[in-house]
């Protein structure tokens, strides 16, 4: 199931997610990920608009199945299919879980790819599923400024210098 965000699961600006008996609460949205956020979602709104009728790009969605209660920045969803595309950025809080247990929690919910952003890093890892059947792929895909186009998949081709263009990157590494 996917719903808007309910505010009762804030605590101050943090969102409280679980994931399989494991509690815990995400950053509070900053400038910057709020710019992150707002720009993959109009990229990609723009993506679907002639190439995928019927599909949304839905912000901050609150994703529930059998254990799962999870907010990504980003999804995007089939009118017909549900879940296609989960899409996290890379904060203090999520690196403690997006690689492993919410990535496990997005693959439970059903989508077809799992998306994680690093602004600081450059770079897109995706991890797909082949079939309904299977698990997400892992290791994941590595998309960077030298590798920068995702080819199509559930999505169409897509550069991720696009997605991280709200946020510039200085030489020290701290998204500005």
């Amino acid at each position: 199931m996917i719903r808007p965000l309910m505010n009762g699961r804030r605590r101050g600006g943090a969102i409280r997610e679980h994931v399989l008996g494991d509690d815990f609460f995400t950053d509070e949205l900053t400038p910057f990920l709020d710019r992150t956020q707002q720009t993959v979602a109009a990229t990609l709104t723009r993506l679907l608009a002639t190439s995928r009728p019927g599909w949304t790009v839905a912000s901050f969605p609150e994703i529930t199945a059998v254990g799962v209660d999870c907010v990504p920045e980003v999804a995007v969803l089939d009118d017909d299919e549900g879940l296609v595309v989960v899409v996290e950025v890379r904060t203090d809080s999520s690196d403690r879980y997006a690689l492993g247990v919410k990535r496990l929690g997005y693959e439970i919910a059903g989508t077809s790819e799992y998306w994680f952003l690093d602004p600081s890093k450059r770079t897109l890892s995706v991890m797909s599923r082949i079939s309904e059947d299977e698990r997400l792929s892992w290791p994941p895909v590595v998309y960077d400024h030298q590798n920068s186009m995702v080819p199509e998949g559930p999505l169409p081709e897509v550069d991720i210098m696009m997605l991280l263009s709200a946020n510039r990157v200085e030489r020290s590494g701290s998204p500005s």
